[in-house]
């Protein structure tokens, strides 16, 4: 249904973004996230680039001492040609719902998640249905849990929403933004100090801060009748029902994880050895092999194997340096690549372009060879 998102690049979805020096103080921060109705920005940190979400916020707790940076977390980098699809794969598999777009080594925009549902939207969204979407028994929390619970449900599995229910029935919806709005010091957003204060401040149950209208769908309720109902309420979710009871929730992650289950699967067995420790950047990784396995299974239908070996060798400050080997096994012979270089997603990249040089020289031999035949056929 949405194969033909393949051919679309994230360039021609691209926004505007702002991006904060990696200096600005926390404080500040998030009076910005509140003031601007934004749940994530990007902050700078010399050649790498970071999310805050409110997700991270959650964990604060020093924040009059704690700059931007401290808060943000790695989150990879993407160039106008990137694929819708693979863009999604990539939101998808580290729960953000923005990306930024690189091009000469500077952020010139962003990818997200309304965007790309708004893509989906023209080609066929109505056509599947909430329970489709929805990701099915959603973690809850009873409106006496305190605040506290949930803050921590939150840090630990990544959400930002846990529906309030009662014999499985909905009472309400409380959300990450709302607890960091709670964690803040009295009279104003953004100003003074969370510190010790913080645990007290989520001593109290969540039906305190519950949105008591949360915003509900049918199982059986489009795709594309549930996204223009989430844009007309202003909200990141929807609560999925059957008659009374909750059955699932449905938020960005879950129209963008669309587009990488209706993938075809690669067949050939593919394996990694050496990923990093940060999460982000071995998800990114991943994504970026599976792109050169992708890229080589093409022209080469015949892989047997591929494994890609990743060595960390001598840093320079924070930074690591990484030396990357593919190798391909096929019938006939084994190919393999290996290149350098500090930033592990473009040593991926680097590789695709040196594969892409070959299956070109492939095809020019090729080429030559049938316009051969053809001429000694004509004597």
């Amino acid at each position: 249904m949405f194969e033909d998102l393949r051919r679309v690049t994230i360039g021609s979805l691209s926004s505007e973004v702002e991006v904060l020096p990696a200096d600005y103080p926390a404080s500040k921060l998030i009076g910005v996230m509140f003031d601007r109705g934004v749940d994530d920005i990007f902050v700078r940190s010399r050649d790498k680039v970071g999310l805050v979400s409110m997700r991270n916020l959650l964990a604060v707790r020093d924040i009059a001492n704690q700059s931007a940076s401290s808060l943000a977390t790695s989150v990879p980098k993407l160039t106008p040609k990137v694929t819708v699809d693979e863009a999604a794969r990539q939101m998808a598999s580290i729960r953000v719902r923005a990306l930024p777009i690189f091009e000469k080594n500077r952020v010139a925009g962003q990818i997200t998640a309304s965007s790309i549902i708004e893509e989906m939207m023209t080609r066929g969204l109505q056509r599947i249905r909430a329970k489709d979407i929805m990701t099915p028994k959603p973690v809850t929390v009873l409106k006496l849990d305190p605040a506290r619970k949930a803050s921590s449900i939150m840090r630990q599995k990544q959400f930002d929403h846990l529906p309030v229910v009662e014999q499985k029935h909905l009472l309400g919806m409380v959300t990450s933004r709302k607890i960091v709005s709670y964690m803040l010091p009295s009279g104003s957003v953004g100003k003074g100090a969370i510190g010790a204060e913080m645990e007290r401040r989520l001593d109290y149950p969540v039906e305190r801060i519950m949105d008591t209208d949360p915003l509900s769908c049918n199982v059986g309720d489009d795709g594309r009748k549930v996204f223009e109902e989430i844009k007309r309420r202003k909200q990141t979710y929807t609560v999925v029902k059957l008659w009374d009871e909750v059955q699932g929730i449905i938020t960005p992650r879950d129209f963008v994880k669309i587009l990488t289950e209706t993938k075809s699967e690669e067949q050939v067995p593919v394996y990694i050895v050496g990923l990093p420790e940060n999460p982000f950047e071995a998800e990114a990784a991943k994504l970026k092999f599976l792109r050169v396995v992708d890229t080589m299974t093409k022209s080469f239908p015949r892989v047997l194997q591929a494994r890609s070996v990743i060595k960390t060798k001598d840093g320079r400050g924070d930074r690591q340096r990484y030396e990357v080997s593919v190798t391909f096994a096929t019938p006939r012979r084994n190919f393999s690549y290996t290149e350098e270089g500090w930033d592990l997603a473009a040593t991926y990249d680097a590789i695709v372009n040196k594969l892409k040089r070959v299956i070109s020289q492939k095809h020019t031999r090729k080429a030559t060879r049938s316009v051969r035949t053809a001429g000694e056929e004509t004597f």
